[in-house]
Formats: C-alpha cells, sequence, structure tokens
C-alpha cells in the first residue's frame, strides 16, 4: 500500500544494496503501521552522480531521497517515527550519513489509490480487505514474500 521511490546515484546502488534498503523500509513501514510487507513497494530510480544540486551548486555529497506515498489517516507521532525510522535504516543499509538522507512522504486518500487491481482499504482495515479479495488474488498477494512478518 505504501510506495516509497528511492532517488540515488547509479555508483551507489549495487544489487546487495538495493535489497537491503528496500528490506529496510519494507520492515520500518510493516513494524510501525501493522502493514503486510507484501503490500509494501520500493522503487528504485538512479542517476548519474553530479545530478543533485543544492542553491544551485552542485551537491559534493550524493544524498539519497525518498518520496513516500502512503494512505492518508494515520497518527502523526507515527509518521513522524516511520520517517525518522526510515532515515535511520536506510542510511545503514547504505553506509552514509544521516545527513545525506532525504524522506518525504505525502499522503492520498485511500479511495484514490489502487493496488493489485483493488480499491485500497483505510489505514488498520487491512485484514478485512484482503479477507474480501478472490482467493486467487489473495494467494498471489501472499506468496510474493516468503519470508513475512517477524
Amino acid at each position: 500500500m505504501p510506495v516509497y521511490i528511492v532517488y540515488a546515484s547509479i555508483d551507489r546502488l549495487r544489487p546487495a544494496v538495493k535489497e537491503e534498503v528496500a528490506r529496510a523500509i519494507s520492515d520500518a513501514h510493516r513494524d510501525l503501521t501493522g502493514t503486510n510487507s507484501f503490500l509494501a513497494q520500493v522503487r528504485f530510480q538512479e542517476h548519474q552522480p553530479g545530478n543533485v544540486f543544492l542553491g544551485g551548486v552542485c551537491h559534493k555529497s550524493e544524498s539519497v531521497f525518498i518520496h513516500g506515498l502512503n494512505r492518508f489517516g494515520r497518527p502523526e507521532n507515527l509518521k513522524r517515527e516511520l520517517t525518522e525510522r526510515i532515515v535511520s535504516v536506510v542510511a545503514a543499509a547504505m553506509s552514509m550519513p544521516t545527513r545525506d538522507i532525504w524522506v518525504y512522504i505525502d499522503e492520498l486518500p485511500a479511495t484514490q489509490m489502487a493496488e493489485y487491481g483493488y480499491i485500497l482499504p483505510e489505514p488498520g482495515k487491512e485484514a478485512e480487505w484482503l479477507d474480501g479479495l478472490p482467493d486467487i488474488d489473495r494467494d498471489y498477494m501472499e506468496s510474493i514474500n516468503v519470508r513475512e512478518d517477524k
């Protein structure tokens, strides 16, 4: 249900790093919201070094920008904790200082989001929503993440 797009320099995103970052973000989202990991998407957008500018000047350090899209309706303290945790886990996964991690999370009403072909439920209604799906679609979703939720 959440989508996190990670923008980073191509030299920072080796396959093992992508996997670690994707896992860390998905786990953080799951741990704090209770949403199943198979509903969290992490996408990567790579760019050439030298494509980040601050104040009109090329930024010497290669920062990482994460743009999250989530459903509206979660408490402010949870959203803050989620943002802080994403900064922390991505910095650790990418072996870089937290000052180089930028996270922006936007919210949309659940009625304006569809995944797996279905309009999303309100936060906290995921289990009901999943139970109401056709078996074939629910089984498909549940098969995606075999390491599922701790």
